[in-house]
């Protein structure tokens, strides 16, 4: 939806309307570019264009139209540009979790024990290995947020205005300045972030979940299988010993060995450094 308004009537926060592209960045128009952009602007409507047509042509070439940029907050210290002029933005995609599916698997492992409480800890790793891949328990969510300036050229150009307020206005010129829902957008935005800063906390209270799982399982294997636990550890203590002892006599060997060689050959060295 596009209408003529007055510049006046335009509420916000914007940055300068008409700026030139240069290489050391952004540049507002002198006051003769600017003149010069409004006879062309007045000679492009009108029905027969006139002198000044082909003058305003070489003028739109230089000039970079952005008026008017609206600048809002988000969140914190967070703000988003919309730019009305263009209608194409962002889309941002992102997958929703079944919880109450997920929910009911984690559930289900309060009811094992020992080597099926094991098993069933894996097939939910494979769960959630399709979770992040996408192929299950998702809903595919895309949300595309129009007129939103995502160009980060222009974001770092016009950073040093986002806190201003700048109204140009020109007697007797009005601009065509397409209305768009800036807040819907915004809102849209936040739902964004909400769903998912709830999945980020649904999975944090999962891993608290499942931790508290597996320590229960760990204490009822100890208590079921304490004494055969403890047998085992005394076993492999003899063997780490023996292990550790077959090593020692083998680094021995191998010492002796060396100290042999070093014997032989001192003698040699000996006549050779008599020579």
């Amino acid at each position: 939806m596009s209408e003529e308004v007055s510049w006046k009537k335009i509420e916000g926060v914007y940055t300068a309307h008409l700026l030139i592209e240069t290489s050391e960045g952004f540049r507002h128009l002198s006051e003769d570019e600017d003149i010069a952009y409004i006879m062309y602007y007045a000679e492009k409507k009108r029905r027969k264009p006139r002198l000044f047509r082909r003058a305003g042509e070489k003028v739109e070439c230089v000039a970079r139209l952005y008026y008017p940029f609206i600048v809002k907050k988000l969140r914190d210290n967070q703000v988003v540009i919309f730019d009305p002029k263009k209608g194409k933005g962002l889309t941002l995609k992102y997958n929703l979790i079944e919880k109450d599916k997920l929910d009911d698997l984690v559930e289900e492992l309060t009811g094992f024990r020992e080597k099926e409480f094991l098993d069933r800890m894996i097939n939910l790793e494979r769960k959630f290995k399709d979770i992040v891949e996408g192929r299950e328990l998702v809903k595919p969510k895309t949300v595309t947020i129009n007129n939103i300036v995502v160009n980060r050229t222009i974001l770092n150009n016009f950073k040093i205005v986002f806190n201003r307020s700048i109204n140009y206005v020109f007697p007797g010129v009005k601009l065509t300045i397409n209305e768009i829902p800036v807040e819907q957008y915004i809102s849209e935005l936040n739902t964004v972030i909400d769903e998912i800063a709830e999945i980020i906390g649904y999975l944090n209270s999962l891993v608290t979940k499942l931790n508290k799982y597996v320590s229960d399982w760990k204490a009822d294997v100890s208590a079921a299988y304490g004494e055969r636990i403890r047998e085992l550890d005394a076993r492999l203590e003899v063997v780490k010993k023996e292990v550790f002892s077959r090593i020692e006599e083998l680094k021995t060997r191998r010492e002796e060995e060396i100290k042999e060689i070093r014997d032989r050959e001192n003698p040699v060295i000996r006549d050779i450094e008599n020579r």
